[in-house]
């Protein structure tokens, strides 16, 4: 199996542990080098090895679905057979404190170039197909280690435009020779809970938003089951 992990890696892993936060970092850190430099990402058998991987990680790192602070603001109803969640706006505004500039980018194929590579980017998509993600980047060991360091939360997203969400989570953008290569994304919103239909379901939307294939964009979903 071709992978870029480096060499290290395996020790390390035994020594964390195959769900610690350590080996996800490793397992991003390969799928991200493979679509660096993959000239054909969806054939390439090395991109296809690391993906798995990480659809592995994030199939044992699934959890039940447990009580959240955030629910008690959300409402959430089911149209046309798709979850749609809103945040209520006068809770966010009575327990945040203004965030200072506009950290909030609607995006389109012509504007993705702001979105750093190999890192963390908060994004959330309305009912009306607005794919909104944060201006600055979150770095993959701050994400993974739950370090926010500018207190921006999907809230902060949609809250304010008072918009209805199908999806939020965390994307990556994957450049090659400063061209986007590919997209990885998953539906971890503590505000909003989506499922991992609600993220399957938001990936034609995001090819679309920026300006990409389908199959160029890596879905990992977290499934959140209601306990019994």
């Amino acid at each position: 199996m071709q992978t870029y992990l480096p060499a290290e890696s395996d020790s390390l892993i035994q020594t964390y542990g195959e769900t610690s936060s350590a080996a996800l970092l490793l397992k991003f850190l390969s799928l991200l080098s493979a679509l660096g430099q993959s000239a054909d990402p969806r054939a390439d058998r090395a991109v296809a090895n690391a993906y798995d991987a990480l659809v592995e990680h994030y199939r044992a790192i699934s959890r039940a679905l447990v009580p959240s602070p955030h629910l008690a603001y959300v409402s959430k109803q089911i149209v046309d057979g798709q979850e749609i969640s809103a945040y209520s706006r006068a809770a966010f505004l009575a327990k945040n404190a203004p965030v200072s500039g506009n950290d909030t980018v609607s995006i389109r194929p012509d504007n993705v170039g702001h979105l750093r590579s190999n890192a963390f980017h908060l994004y959330a998509v309305s009912v009306d197909a607005q794919v909104l993600t944060t201006r600055h980047p979150i770095p993959l060991p701050d994400l993974l280690m739950r370090r926010n360091p500018g207190n921006y939360t999907h809230a902060h997203l949609v809250a304010p435009l008072g918009l209805q969400v199908r999806c939020a989570g965390e994307l990556i953008v994957a450049r090659r020779d400063g061209r986007l290569a590919g997209l990885i994304v998953n539906n971890r919103s503590g505000h909003f809970l989506p499922g991992r239909k609600a993220l399957i379901d938001v990936v034609p939307t995001l090819a679309h938003a920026f300006g990409i294939p389908a199959d160029l964009v890596f879905p990992l979903a977290v499934d959140r089951q209601p306990r019994d």
